[in-house]
């Protein structure tokens, strides 16, 4: 099950379908060169939109949300300039850029509109673009079948219009689709055919993932040092032309190859490498993966709840995708085997049989075989030897036919420690010959040996000199037993030694003190986005305040015009009318009395908000200074709660402010 879940996870490999070519430094200088002319031209016409479909695919392996904000551009253009064929180009492109992202359903839906364009444009290369990358979703969530029969459309296609780098890219993805399909042999035929055609095409990126697909191979068939080796060319060629997302999964399969050989602190180092860039690139469905294959590794340091932890996150993340393929099921299983090492059987088997149930529906031996093996481990934890023989044997069965030389070892060993501990009444009724007994359990022992030592597997080595010392003490061998165990006790030293442990714990100390730096860097920006949300706002509010004094001003000279207007036409009348002008007079003044004790209250109210503004300001500036001195969660945590304080003050203000434009509607009317 271990090596089927290494194995899954080198499918999801990248690939850069436009067919990006050449030196690292031709590259680069391409996406320098069309970035500086982006700069200059603004004007919105078919130069711009043609450098917007350019960019994005050259940005996609290195800034993947640069590269959907160009497609998003070159579709609004596109649209404006009604430009159709530029148009399908630019959805195609946010197509696959969302496939990358994981965003499967708004991917489809962009890559089917750029179909139905380039249908009706009759454009055959465009066509088979846009199938490709469909059948490559549906593979991605575990529809080998169907995508099997788009690509070889695609695949004719292509031929009929000559396009080699096209052809190479089916063939790569029908390489993946064939190991899905459990038929190795055709994998490795249009693995090979890939390689061949991106040689010819110098189209290096595609060159290192048709050889990252072909170190799959070597991994199924228990050739761990070429697999690693073939893992480290990839990754050269990754390293060297600036791919990022090809260099994540380089990175995650020489985890998954150390891991193997059981060279856990390069292993450990590896996958975090990978883990780091999958986090940067937002790449959810390698995420998961990655989680899972982290979990595997810290089942081999027998660290079984941070294995689980991490397992459960990868499962989870897939089932927020809405992702059934053969990791997420095979995720479960492992989830299953971890729960039964914690001693927590229930749990165990509702995992198992969970992901049993999936497989079968789906018909994915693969998946089966890592179903079926946990489930013999789990029963021969749990005593029941006959229903662990009958689980490793479907099993191993599963594993002859496909070929998966890992598999067979690991079912070689606990089908010789099952037949140890099971009865001879279980053993006679499943048709095992008791007097065999003993050559038959030496026989697997001898088997798993053979396979660990050709593969250089340290841990299936470890746990099956363990049971060979165990074995032979029992039968009263003590000479081979004290040999078997010198054997297991090297294995043992060999994996987990004080340099080992050490090596491992800094990694991961390393990972966790990053992501809290990050964590720490996104505090600090949310912080100065907040404070400068607030000087916004109070600009705003004093803005208000001005034009509120600004209008009871006008409101009283315009008020005081009129006053002297009616003096002069009542003037013949002063004395007939002078009780009457005496009292409006009176009333007049007491309205600007109360005005004047109004604008006093409102003096005072603002006042004290904004004193405790400009005190936690200050405050929070020696909080800011404090936070990148020492990176201290407590003090961000204070920077936190001042910033909402301040946001508390500024409403209050803001309170004041709409009294004051209530009142002085009052005053006007």
């Amino acid at each position: 099950m271990k090596k089927f879940i290494q194995i899954v996870l080198l499918y999801f490999s990248p690939l850069l379908l436009w067919g990006l070519v050449g030196e690292v430094n031709a590259q680069q200088a391409q996406l320098d060169s069309i970035q500086n002319l982006l700069v200059k031209k603004n004007d919105g016409d078919e130069k711009e939109l043609q450098l917007l479909n350019a960019i994005a695919p050259l940005q996609v392996n290195i800034n993947p949300d640069d590269a959907l904000n160009n497609s998003e551009k070159a579709i609004a253009l596109a649209q404006k300039l009604k430009n159709q064929s530029e148009l399908a180009v630019a959805y195609n492109n946010k197509g696959f850029i969302l496939l990358r992202k994981s965003e499967y359903a708004d991917a489809n839906s962009f890559l089917k509109k750029a179909l139905s364009i380039n249908t009706e444009l009759k454009n055959q290369n465009g066509i088979a673009d846009n199938q490709t990358y469909l059948a490559e979703i549906l593979r991605r969530q575990g529809e080998s079948d169907s995508a099997k029969i788009i690509l070889e459309k695609s695949l004719l296609i292509y031929q009929q219009q000559k396009n080699t780098n096209g052809i190479a890219n089916v063939y790569y993805y029908l390489g993946l689709v064939y190991r899905n399909l459990s038929d190795t042999k055709n994998m490795l035929l249009f693995v090979d055919k890939a390689i061949a055609l991106y040689i010819q095409t110098r189209n290096e990126a595609g060159q290192a993932l048709a050889i990252n697909a072909k170190g799959v191979y070597f991994f199924q068939t228990g050739d761990n040092a070429m697999a690693i080796k073939l893992m480290g060319n990839a990754a050269k060629i990754d390293e060297r032309i600036g791919n990022l997302y090809g260099l994540a999964s380089d990175y995650g399969n020489l985890g998954n190859g150390y891991g193997e050989i059981t060279d856990l602190p390069r292993s450990i180092d590896y996958t975090l490498k990978a883990q780091r860039i999958h986090e940067q690139m937002g790449n959810l469905h390698m995420l998961a993966n990655n989680y899972i294959n982290i979990g595997i590794l810290y089942y081999d340091l027998n660290q079984f709840n941070k294995a689980l932890n991490y397992t459960q996150k990868g499962t989870a993340l897939f089932e927020q995708l809405n992702i059934n393929n053969s990791m997420y099921r095979n995720g479960l299983s492992y989830c299953g085997l971890l729960y039964s090492n914690l001693n927590d059987t229930h749990k165990a088997f509702e995992y198992l049989n969970k992901s049993l149930a999936l497989n079968i529906a789906a018909k994915d031996e693969w998946g089966l075989s890592s179903c079926y093996l946990p489930l013999g481990i789990v029963c021969f934890k749990t005593n029941k030897y006959d229903e662990a023989i009958v689980h490793l044997k479907k099993a191993l069965a599963i594993d002859e036919k496909i070929e998966n030389a890992s598999g067979m070892l690991w079912e070689y060993l606990y089908l010789g420690k099952a037949i140890a501990k099971a009865s001879d009444e279980v053993l006679i009724k499943l048709t095992i010959n008791p007097n065999q007994k003993s050559k038959l359990i030496l026989d697997y022992f001898q088997r798993a040996i053979r396979g660990g030592e050709k593969n250089q597997t340290k841990k299936l080595l470890q746990d099956t000199y363990e049971e060979l010392s165990k074995y032979c003490e029992a039968q009263g061998n003590n000479k081979l037993s004290f040999e078997y165990y010198k054997k297991f006790i090297a294995y043992k030293d060999s994996i987990m030694n004080t340099d080992n442990s050490n090596s491992i714990s800094l990694l991961q100390l390393q990972y966790d003190t990053e992501k809290k730096e990050q964590q720490i860097t996104l505090l600090t920006k949310e912080s100065k986005l907040q404070q400068t949300e607030l000087q916004k706002q109070s600009t705003t509010r004093n803005a208000l305040i001005v034009a509120c004094a600004l209008i009871a001003l006008l409101a009283g000279v315009i008020y005081n015009r009129y006053r002297i207007k009616q003096k002069a036409n009542t003037a013949i009348e002063k004395t007939l009318h002078h009780l009457k002008t005496t009292q409006e007079q009176l009333v007049e003044h007491e309205k600007l009395a109360s005005l004047g004790k109004f604008t006093a209250d409102v003096a005072r109210e603002i006042e004290a908000p904004v004193k405790q503004i400009n005190q936690l300001t200050k405050l929070n500036r020696t909080l800011i200074l404090n936070i990148k001195k020492n990176n201290s969660i407590d003090e961000a945590n204070e920077l936190k709660n001042n910033l909402l304080r301040i946001f508390n003050y500024g409403k209050e203000a803001d309170a004041v402010v709409k009294k004051v434009l209530t009142e002085t509607r009052k005053v006007q009317g």
